[in-house]
């Protein structure tokens, strides 16, 4: 049977997502192990997204101190989960926070909601068109001064 297994746990084919953290202590020598086995001789693909996080402590253990700390710290909390992820993950088409048990088939992770992603795509897309517009009218008046500069050159030779 078809499986990968990353640091003794196995992901099975199905579901064709699965997202699961891996605990500082369980990585060895900073190594992840990464076994791969297919039951056939055919081509078999599987990608493999790799976040740092930051896991909370439990509401039990937390001290204030502790927690009032997290707001410096704590760019995107990734609620389902309790971990934390840099403000630079979130949007980026890459699914960063680990997937809630509850709602493993959910479509979305919550870095990657589009009710909060689709305002700032959109608005970049709308940047680059500006971006390009802007290019395109600059290029033409360059082209246009380098017409006139030329032209000027070429009847005031033919003066003297």
């Amino acid at each position: 049977s078809d499986y990968l297994k990353v640091n003794h746990v196995l992901l099975c084919p199905t579901p064709a997502e699965h997202s699961f953290v891996v605990q500082r202590e369980d990585i060895k020598s900073s190594h992840v192990i990464l076994d791969l086995r297919a039951s056939e001789a055919t081509e078999v693909n599987f990608t493999l997204w790799w976040t740092q996080l930051r896991v909370l402590p439990a509401p039990s253990t937390a001290s204030d101190y502790s927690l009032m700390s997290l707001g410096k710290e704590c760019e995107f909390l990734c609620a389902a989960s309790m971990t934390c992820i840099r403000k630079e993950l979130v949007c980026n088409g890459i699914p960063n926070c680990p997937r809630s048990k509850d709602a493993p088939l959910r479509t979305y992770t919550p870095d990657e909601e589009p009710s909060m992603c689709s305002s700032g795509r959109h608005n970049l897309q709308l940047h680059w068109w500006v971006i390009g517009f802007g290019l395109g009218i600059c290029a033409c008046i360059l082209i246009g001064l380098v017409y006139s500069v030329c032209r000027r050159c070429q009847n005031h030779r033919e003066r003297f």
